[in-house]
């Protein structure tokens, strides 16, 4: 099972107004217990192991539903995720995985975003897996030196830099220090050194990236797909 997303507490209720996670909160009925743990759960997204529900949507309109519980903007026909709080989605994910619908598996998410990070550090289970997307062709402020917010990105497995100013030397030095280690290192201690599970890279059109680059690309063991170059 994995839920893809472009990627302490979390409860901002002034970025995430659509979150029902304040405990002064106003019901018209009486919360479940799930619901009560999983809003309390929500400051602590990094620490839930062997947690698995089954979501089931409910009737009609007379039935209870956690997700609008939580969330009381949710609607099935027309719904933005980004409103959510990202550590109760992530709660949401972890526990109730593909029984959720469809729309809550991708979760759009800024690179500047402060709570990145925590969602980068979540371990994978056998059943939940976060993947990362990064997409930024065309980025004018995607250069050798912006390339270091990117190394933190562990999960990181299909990373979209077309047609930006970074070269063989910034994807090297700064997006992957892990490219110029020894040969004889240990990976397994260099699993926080940059994004060694990288899957799909491209680099349509960087005038900057050379031939040079594929020496180093060897040592991304899981890299399957470089895109072209011109």
């Amino acid at each position: 099972m994995s839920l893809p997303a472009f990627a302490g507490s979390s409860n901002d209720c002034a970025l995430y107004p659509n979150t029902d996670l304040t405990e002064d909160a106003i019901h018209h009925y009486v919360p479940s217990l799930a619901c009560l743990c999983i809003r309390q759960l929500a400051s602590y997204p990094d620490q839930i192991s062997g947690v698995a529900l089954n979501y089931a949507p409910p009737q009609d309109n007379t039935e209870f539903d956690i997700l609008k519980a939580l969330i009381p903007s949710y609607t099935e026909d027309s719904f933005n995720l980004s409103v959510v709080d990202p550590c109760l989605w992530v709660v949401l994910v972890q526990i109730y995985g593909l029984s959720l619908p469809k729309i809550f598996h991708t979760y759009p998410i800024a690179l500047a975003d402060t709570h990145l990070p925590l969602l980068q550090s979540i371990s994978s289970t056998p059943t939940f897996s976060l993947i990362t997307i990064l997409e930024l062709p065309g980025c004018p402020q995607l250069t050798d030196d912006t390339l270091t917010t990117i190394k933190s990105l562990h999960a990181l497995a299909a990373f979209d830099a077309s047609e930006t100013m970074i070269s063989s030397w910034g994807l090297k030095k700064s997006m992957m220090p892990a490219l110029i280690i020894n040969g004889a290192e240990d990976t397994k201690s260099l699993s926080k050194s940059g994004p060694l599970g990288l899957r799909i890279l491209r680099l349509r059109n960087c005038k900057a990236i050379d031939h040079t680059i594929f020496t180093s690309l060897q040592k991304l063991l899981f890299l399957s797909v470089i895109g072209t170059f011109s």
